[in-house]
């Protein structure tokens, strides 16, 4: 017979772990940094299931939430401006029964205005120290490009990225495939235009990714030439065998699609270029829908925006039209947020049943 309390690490390192290798649910998790995260399964996952029962539940009283033990604290780290990202995120966490800290107009307010890293922020603020810190999930926005995703290497904690820079904006994206899939109920075979600052928008390149899962998707790219889409995304959509097409004509392209998503010029992006800002402001009319042109919207269509809306992209006098769904899908954030959130905490609670219960069973047979 075999005496188990005499087995060294080494010896049993050598043997099957009978208890299963705990599987993430997507890459670099607990973290949401970026779209390319997630596969297809998890996407539908997280959409097509966690959205809607979240959306159901959360109006009938019914939801489960695995954050409502009173002891989960969330902090929003924000350091551009941000109406809607926000306060649906702080709306997603308090409907899950967590507390919030948020700091906003971070550069100015926190101690960064002072000459701290965002490395050390986030030591701080996620328990680095001793295991405490100021919250157990850290929610950032950052004008600089991969900013977040740096942050998150320093976390002790999951990290969520709220929008870095032109680089990403991933819950945006969830958001805006969550509420094409309400309308639709799939994503494979639809075609959606993609209008405006196409360059710039951080929600675009999210969203491009996501879509790129799918099959049978056709994107018309409509924007002026000096703000099309970058070559990487492009690159990523031919290699993915996306069908694509960039336009410069809106209105030969709306009769088309069955999703028109607006975005606005990101004219914070142009501070030093004043001219060529002013230059493709006196272009945003031929981006943009008004009375005259949503004729040519199909009426099974919907028209989608992440907002706000900065330069009539969509003017005020066609925003009650049933197919404008930017508000239902503003609406819809806090339930693809809540989801996502909830879906973080419940996959931490199942690694650490999965740990608890090894270390248990290998406590109680002597192995060190």
């Amino acid at each position: 017979m075999i005496n188990l309390k005499n087995l060294s690490a080494d010896r049993v390192a050598q043997f099957p772990d009978h208890f299963g290798k705990y599987q993430e649910p997507w890459e670099g998790f607990p973290h949401i940094l970026k779209t390319q995260q997630f596969s297809r399964e998890m996407i539908e996952r997280l959409i097509f299931e966690d959205t809607m029962k979240t959306l159901f539940h959360w109006k009938n009283r019914s939801l489960i939430s695995y954050l409502r033990d009173g002891r989960v604290g969330v902090v929003t780290y924000f350091f551009e401006p941000s109406t809607r990202t926000r306060m649906s995120f702080e709306r997603a966490v308090q409907s899950l029964g967590a507390s919030v800290i948020h700091t906003e107009s971070g550069a100015v307010f926190s101690s960064s205005a002072k000459g701290e890293t965002l490395a050390d922020t986030v030591r701080v603020v996620s328990g680095v120290g001793a295991g405490i810190g100021y919250g157990d999930l850290l929610i950032i926005r950052h004008p600089q490009d991969y900013a977040v995703e740096e942050a998150a290497k320093f976390s002790r904690t999951p990290v969520i990225n709220a929008g870095d820079g032109k680089h990403q904006h991933p819950t945006q994206a969830f958001l805006d495939l969550a509420t094409i899939y309400l309308r639709y109920g799939k994503i494979d075979g639809l075609s959606i235009a993609l209008v405006g600052d196409i360059q710039f928008s951080r929600t675009i390149r999210s969203l491009c990714y996501l879509l790129s899962k799918f099959d049978d998707v056709k994107i018309y790219l409509v924007s002026p030439e000096e703000i099309s889409i970058k070559e990487d995304i492009k690159e990523h959509l031919t290699e993915k065998n996306v069908w694509f097409r960039e336009e410069a004509d809106l209105n030969s392209v709306l009769p088309h699609i069955d999703v028109a998503y607006f975005t606005r010029l990101q004219a914070e992006r142009f501070r030093d270029q004043e001219e060529l800002c002013q230059q493709l402001k006196k272009k945003i009319p031929l981006y943009s829908l008004t009375e005259k042109n949503l004729d040519l919207v199909p009426q099974q269509a919907i028209v989608t925006h992440p907002l706000p809306i900065g330069d009539n992209e969509i003017v005020e006098k066609i925003k009650t039209d049933p197919r404008i769904w930017a508000f239902i899908q503003s609406d819809i954030g806090v339930a693809t947020r809540m989801a996502l959130i909830n879906r973080i905490f419940k996959e931490l609670g199942k690694l650490n049943m999965h740990q608890n219960f090894k270390e248990l069973v290998f406590s109680g047979l002597g192995w060190k």
